[in-house]
């Protein structure tokens, strides 16, 4: 186990990270790129929490992304890291634009899931949830000779799920698409689902000839919640044969994650 630390920046300052995602040698690390809202606390009085709701700091370290090359040895070590930011690709975006400057926890910008395969980076978003129970995922083409990912400049595409109001959690790539985990895009308590994504776009309509036919998502089953508090926030598929998918899911709030193994069937 790799029990040593790396700083990813060089004064000590909160980046917010939300998603891992690994593919061969490289390792992937996603801050939120979010904004937040201070919460209203039952100690104060009344006045003190309208102005503290008032307040919507914003932290640049959380608009970054860290990319890392894994080396083996003696033990696993960490080559040379990259870094880079998606603001100005969302700040560019016809859609994710206009929810940058709203808390996540509002239905703004917040990215919690990412997948890492040869050729492409999925970022996926808790929100916005756009009307219609559409979730975002920029897809961003990658250099399959590249070591790592040394810059994020080519234009993304932007896809959407159709989850039924219910934002990504966390993703993970899988040899025939993508595992999604699912839950409430804001703070109220809600279920957490895992779905089968092929990965295409699923805005609704007729598709011309030379497009790709709408994609298909596949609900799985519902994660259990243990305990009041629990909320499913990470996973990774460890293990897949031709029938099924063995997945861990991590828990936020859970003692050390809280780390459940499922066995799920796959689709043949």
């Amino acid at each position: 186990m790799y029990d040593k630390s790396l700083p990813l920046e060089a004064v000590e300052t909160e980046i917010d990270i939300e998603c891992l995602s690994a593919s061969g040698n490289q390792l992937f690390v996603m801050g939120s790129h979010s904004r937040k809202r201070k919460k209203a606390k039952d100690e104060n009085n009344a006045k003190k929490n309208r102005k503290r709701l008032e307040k919507r700091p914003q932290t640049a370290a959380r608009d970054k992304w860290y990319s890392l090359v894994l080396q083996a040895g003696a033990g696993v070590s960490f080559g040379g890291v990259t870094s880079g930011s998606l603001s100005s690709t969302l700040n560019d975006d016809a859609i994710l634009s206009h929810f940058r400057a709203i808390p996540s926890k509002e239905n703004g910008v917040d990215i919690e899931g990412t997948a890492l395969t040869k050729n492409a980076l999925y970022v996926g978003f808790r929100s916005p949830v756009l009307r219609g129970n559409l979730t975002p995922v920029l897809v961003f083409p990658l250099d399959i000779n590249a070591d790592h990912i040394e810059a994020l400049t080519n234009e993304p595409e932007r896809r959407f799920v159709a989850l039924g109001g219910l934002g990504i959690r966390d993703l993970c790539a899988v040899s025939d698409g993508l595992l999604l985990l699912a839950g409430p895009p804001h703070d109220a308590p809600g279920a957490y689902l895992l779905f089968h994504w092929d990965g295409r776009d699923q805005v609704p309509g007729k598709r011309g000839d030379a497009e790709e036919p709408r994609g298909v998502l596949t609900t799985i089953g519902t994660i259990p919640i243990s305990h009041a508090g629990h909320k499913a926030e990470g996973l990774v598929c460890i293990e897949e044969s031709p029938s099924e998918y063995k997945v861990i899911v991590a828990y936020d709030g859970a003692h050390l994650g809280g780390l459940k193994l499922f066995k799920v069937t796959r689709d043949k």
